[in-house]
């Protein structure tokens, strides 16, 4: 399991944060590489663009550090109010088995099953795969997800397995409901309409189904 994963308290889940640490170290080190690149081995003109993409990224540092502690339960703790608004726009019962697509390290998977007890809820992601071609999915885990429900107390209820949004591998109907949370905007555009074709399969009621995404 990750390191972020055994570092927190035992009674704690973990969901990740969307804005990675990797990325801020690798705007920090871009920054501080063109600020020492306009300073020390540059003169003149190029010395001052040299500085211009320094404080840039900065800039794009300073941003994204924010975003970081917004979307943590440190912070703002945005992303569960993200999920909430989810949940508020899941028209459904509750009765039966709902899918998660791209759940992450499992937050709206367990929050469904937390919200409907007498639901059966699936989670899937392609953890670690190329399917969303960025450095996010790498730090999330199905380790996580089962720790993260064993810890909401919602393990006997919920599934997690890898599988693709492309291609899901259930059988048509398999599910009463879908849900998702950012992950188009990650999918490529050729592969959108798969996604979304699938998911309507494998939901018996395609109007139960809430896809939230900036794109």
């Amino acid at each position: 399991m990750r390191k972020n994963v055994t570092k927190l308290k035992a009674n704690e889940p973990d969901y990740g944060n969307w804005v990675s640490m990797r990325g801020l170290y690798t705007l920090g080190a871009l920054a501080i590489f063109f600020l020492i690149l306009s300073f020390v081995f540059l003169a003149g003109l190029a010395a001052a663009a040299a500085f211009l993409v320094a404080a840039a990224f900065f800039v794009a540092l300073g941003y994204n550090t924010f975003m970081r502690y917004t979307f943590s339960p440190r912070g703002g703790n945005l992303e569960a109010q993200i999920r909430e608004m989810v949940l508020d726009h899941f028209d459904w019962d509750g009765e039966g088995q709902a899918l998660d697509i791209g759940c992450g390290n499992g937050p709206l998977t367990i929050a469904v099953a937390k919200k409907f007890p007498k639901a059966r809820v699936t989670g899937i992601d392609y953890w670690g795969g190329t399917i969303f071609k960025n450095e996010y999915s790498r730090a999330y885990s199905k380790q996580a997800c089962e720790r993260n429900a064993q810890i909401e107390g919602v393990a006997d209820r919920v599934t997690f397995q890898r599988a693709s949004a492309r291609a899901l591998p259930f059988d048509d109907e398999s599910f009463d409901a879908a849900v998702s949370n950012f992950v188009f905007y990650l999918v490529d555009a050729r592969d959108k309409e798969t996604l979304s074709k699938s998911r309507c399969e494998s939901s018996r009621k395609a109007e139960r189904s809430h896809f939230m995404s900036p794109s």
